[in-house]
């Protein structure tokens, strides 16, 4: 009926302009899983306690990463690692429709990796281009995304990058269960540069989105 049952406050969460992002929640039939700074909360469904706390992946010596993709599959929690600070919070109320670089700077990952949803324990990472966040879709037991393999992009000093700095972009293939790489294809996706997305249904993977002139 629309009772109040609990609720959970915390500016952190906040993330803006997610057609070039992605997420930051996802819900399972016993907890709501909230990516905030480096770490991501389990928060229980029915009672809003918080009961686990994951922190992102970081890599050697890397910079300070924020948790970036957040999903579930089965008893996995798919996760990303963004270069701290990457993401948009929309503090001016900015709408982020015209296609300017402050609008359409795509915010991209530096690892994905996979832990298990209840404890925490790692299944296994994946380190190799500038992930795309906004691209990163699952079918079938695979996760596919878009990666620039620009060495500007991958060392860049933030993780929110012009389109026209994600050069060399390949569309990649993972095996959900191992992380290990399935296949790549080199494509020029350079048209979509107003937003880019991608979506899986009956054995197909579509890519879609716009030009500048948000054809």
């Amino acid at each position: 009926n629309g009772t109040i049952l609990w609720n959970y406050f915390s500016p952190e969460m906040r993330r803006a302009n997610l057609p070039r992002d992605c997420s930051n929640m996802i819900g399972t039939h016993d907890y709501l899983y909230v990516a905030q700074g480096r770490h991501c909360l389990g928060i229980e469904g029915h009672t809003g306690r918080r009961e686990l706390i994951f922190e992102t992946f970081s890599e050697g010596q890397s910079p300070s990463m924020d948790w970036g993709y957040l999903a579930t599959y089965r008893d996995m929690l798919i996760g990303s690692s963004v270069k701290a600070g990457s993401g948009y919070l929309g503090d001016d109320g900015e709408w982020f429709e015209d296609d300017h670089p402050e609008d359409i700077s795509r915010v991209v990952s530096a690892h994905l990796f996979a832990v298990d949803r209840h404890d925490g324990n790692s299944l296994w990472s994946y380190t190799g281009g500038a992930i795309i966040n906004s691209t990163i879709t699952i079918g079938d037991e695979e996760i596919f995304f878009l990666e620039s393999q620009n060495p500007a992009a991958i060392h860049a000093e933030t993780g929110r990058l012009k389109p026209e700095e994600l050069t060399d972009v390949r569309l990649v293939c993972l095996d959900l269960r191992s992380g290990k790489q399935s296949w790549e294809r080199v494509h020029d996706f350079s048209d979509c540069r107003f937003m880019t997305y991608m979506t899986y249904s009956n054995d197909t993977l579509v890519v879609a989105g716009a030009d500048k002139d948000k054809h």
